[in-house]
């Protein structure tokens, strides 16, 4: 009896390790077998994974470039309102004014420098006249003419010297409040955010070709994985529809 039990235990053995090389074998078949896409199984199973990873890959990248192209909208929205609230055509205004009237000034100095001649002339022949005893007797004398003609014109010539540097005065008082207002520097400022915000649309519209371009591979991709998991599928069931009960009867 004992001897019986040991030889259904060896037969058993032998019956399992041959069902375990009949698997095996069938495994083998199945690994080496291609499909009418001319892949193994093992080679369909690696394809598989590469799409599943790929799609991955390409889902992440997607969904951080739209939270990217939110972000640089949330800016464009911040640069919309300060353009808005930013008083650039008065600036502008400030600035265009600003450059008349350093044009202004820069005339007026030439004309002061003409009158400060003119009227340093006019002292010097009035000195003359001061250091010649007879000058009223004698108004036509040619060597005091010209100072007789000066001491006529003295008015005139001095008044003119004083408007004109009144004048002076005046346009660089008013540049020096517009100067303390930074003008130039606030229009810088405001183009540097125009520049920023063309950068931003820019960027903007790269990223969203970048998404179309990353969803159309994306749903091929998902496409190729169908069809890759379709013939992983079949050639399962295949091997699901060998004949189980005739490798047990081995």
């Amino acid at each position: 009896e004992k001897e019986t039990t040991l030889l259904e235990k060896k037969i058993s053995s032998k019956k399992e390790n041959l069902l375990n090389l009949k698997v095996g074998f069938e495994s083998l078949k199945k690994n080496q077998k291609r499909s009418d896409s001319g892949f193994t199984y093992n080679e369909l199973i690696e394809k598989e994974q590469r799409f599943k990873n790929k799609i991955q890959r390409l889902e992440k990248s997607i969904e951080n470039n739209n939270n990217e192209v939110l972000e640089k909208e949330k800016k464009l929205e911040k640069i919309t309102d300060f353009k808005n609230n930013f008083p650039i055509s008065d600036l502008e205004n400030d600035n265009k004014k600003l450059t008349l009237l350093d044009k202004k000034l820069k005339d007026l100095t030439s004309k002061r420098n003409v009158a400060k001649k003119e009227k340093d002339v006019t002292d010097r022949q009035l000195k003359i006249l001061d250091q010649v005893p007879c000058s009223d007797q004698y108004p036509t004398c040619m060597f005091i003419k010209d100072a007789h003609e000066a001491a006529g014109n003295k008015e005139s010539v001095y008044k003119e010297f004083e408007i004109i540097r009144s004048d002076i005065l005046e346009v660089k008082g008013i540049i020096s409040r517009l100067n303390e207002e930074n003008i130039q520097d606030k229009i810088d400022k405001y183009n540097d955010v125009l520049k920023k915000e063309y950068r931003l649309n820019l960027d903007i519209k790269n990223l969203k070709s970048q998404i179309d371009r990353e969803t159309d591979t994306l749903a091929e991709s998902q496409k190729d994985l169908s069809s890759i998991s379709n013939l992983i599928q079949e050639m399962s069931k295949d091997e699901d529809n060998v004949d189980i009960e005739n490798i047990e009867k081995i």
